[in-house]
């Protein structure tokens, strides 16, 4: 968890998101990918945003290949992308212990 870009907070959750996540009033993309199933799901949020038509965000179900134009479609949105310089920096490790 850490920075992400000015006003955005970024999250990477490893195995079953939290539902807690989508208690807060800021917007939130969750994009769900499983490669052992082959399984993708994208924000439904992501349809409603204007200026992504030249991606192919056909649907929120897919697999591997639907996940870069999702991720693509969040950095135009957040303003920053998910890139070496993104990977490399250091954040904060997080366990949300489920209840």
């Amino acid at each position: 968890m850490g920075p992400h870009a000015p006003g955005w907070t970024f999250a990477l959750v490893l195995g079953e998101a939290d539902p807690r996540l989508g208690l807060t009033e800021r917007r939130v993309f969750d994009l769900w990918y499983a490669r052992e199933l082959g399984e993708f799901s994208g924000p439904c949020a992501l349809y409603e945003e204007d200026g992504l038509d030249d991606l192919q965000l056909n649907d929120d179900l897919g697999d591997e290949d639907d996940l870069e134009p999702h991720l693509i479609a969040v950095g135009r949105i957040t303003g920053r992308f998910l890139d070496a310089g993104w990977l490399a920096e250091r954040r904060t490790l997080r366990r949300v212990v489920a209840s």
